[in-house]
């Protein structure tokens, strides 16, 4: 079977192909800059594969694979097939990302598990031992920080992502890259902490994922071993589009 495998997220979005279970080269595409001719262009190997797996969490992204429909093409949503169940009552309102993002964790690692994405926004996914997605957590990134900072006061500048973090600082804009980033491990170690203290089984062994553009930042850093997996939402939507394309 092959395979084109899209996932669209707030900041970028990643595609693959994927044949006999396997994912070939990855690219990116910043996601913001895709339009029409984009989408058209990125669709292209549609017509040379078994399938395409569509996985967006921007409305406005989603809606332009929709202008020239693919016969093939699914979208990862909670009424396709999936190889896990559900512990949460209202199952319509988990993301796409998360879906996808459980789906790996299932088939790759087994049950129980947890798998932290992040992000734009940091989500905690929880696989209980019976294989059913079980809640989780979601918060914002360190840059969706700094944003609000700039956007919810009256004075604080627009900073970029730059310059080294060192406390106490000397200027604003370090001064607001600490505050947002210095403490970011801890708030997502901590959020784990009380995940884990949250569910029954946490004194099983169980293994913890991290994936998503800002896990590097935070892997290593913890007393808890975590495993670093780049590819896990690709992985994911491989996994369903196995279940689900015949």
């Amino acid at each position: 079977m092959r395979l084109l495998l899209i996932d669209v997220s707030n900041s970028r979005t990643k595609y693959a192909l994927a044949r006999k279970g396997e994912l070939g080269r990855i690219r990116q595409a910043l996601t913001h800059s895709l339009d029409a001719n984009a989408v058209r262009l990125l669709l292209e190997p549609a017509s040379r594969c078994d399938g395409v797996v569509l996985c967006s969490v921007v409305p406005r992204v989603t809606a332009l694979f929709e202008i020239e429909p693919i016969p093939s093409l699914i979208r990862v949503q909670h009424r396709m097939k999936l190889n896990f169940g559900f512990d949460y009552p209202k199952p319509e309102e988990i993301g796409a990302d998360r879906l996808a993002d459980t789906a790996a964790l299932v088939a790759d690692y087994g049950a129980p598990a947890i798998g932290m994405d992040l992000g734009t926004a940091a989500t905690i996914e929880v696989v209980d031992p019976e294989g059913r997605f079980a809640g989780g957590v979601i918060a914002p990134g360190p840059d969706m920080m700094l944003q609000a900072l700039h956007q919810k006061t009256a004075q604080l500048p627009a900073t970029p992502d730059a310059g080294p973090i060192t406390l106490p600082a000397k200027n604003t804009m370090a001064a607001m890259r600490a505050g947002c980033y210095a403490a970011y491990p801890h708030l997502l170690e901590s959020l784990l902490e009380q995940t884990i203290a949250g569910v029954a089984w946490g004194k099983r062994h169980f293994p913890v994922v991290l994936t998503g553009g800002v896990a590097p930042m935070v892997y290593g850093l913890w007393r808890r071993k975590t495993i670093l997996d780049p590819h896990l939402t690709l992985r994911g939507l491989l996994r369903l589009g196995e279940l689900n394309i015949v």
